[in-house]
């Protein structure tokens, strides 16, 4: 039986990761995995608007960085003591990151949630999951995750 040792879990908030991170801890006590979640923040930008006062992505880049590692750190608290967590912020798109991030930290496993999207929406949104699975070199756990 493979072991896995390091287990990505990418975090966007949704009751999917929700869902994903659960199965994770799972996996994570019976093997002694190290957990990572990842959370991806997708360029940002901003139009000009007249009468508006210009924001500087930059700043707006740092504050939502510090909120979700932030955010990270309290949902890892959620880990068995015994599990080793890591947590991490990375900005760009997020399937690109997601594997990159894989690949770079030795991942034995992915478990990610799928919204089911179909028709237009997923034609015009894509899948961040599917695109993991296209191009993902470790096993990922993709959980259907239906409204």
């Amino acid at each position: 039986m493979e072991i896995f040792k390091n287990i990505l879990v990418p975090i966007d908030f949704s009751i999917g990761s929700e869902s994903a991170f659960n199965y994770a801890i799972k996996i994570s006590v019976m093997f002694n995995s190290t957990i990572h979640l990842l959370h991806v923040i997708e360029p940002i930008i901003l139009p000009a608007t007249p009468g508006f006062p210009a924001i500087n992505p930059a700043d707006l880049t740092t504050n939502l960085q510090n909120h979700y590692s932030d955010e990270l750190d309290k949902l890892s608290q959620r880990i068995p003591e015994k599990i080793n967590r890591l947590t991490k912020v990375l900005l760009g798109k997020a399937g690109d990151i997601i594997t990159y991030y894989a690949e770079k930290n030795s991942i034995d496993l992915i478990c990610i949630a799928t919204h089911g999207r179909k028709g237009f929406e997923h034609l015009i949104f894509g899948s961040t999951t599917e695109k993991v699975l296209r191009k993902a070199k470790c096993p990922v756990l993709a959980l259907r995750i239906t409204n």
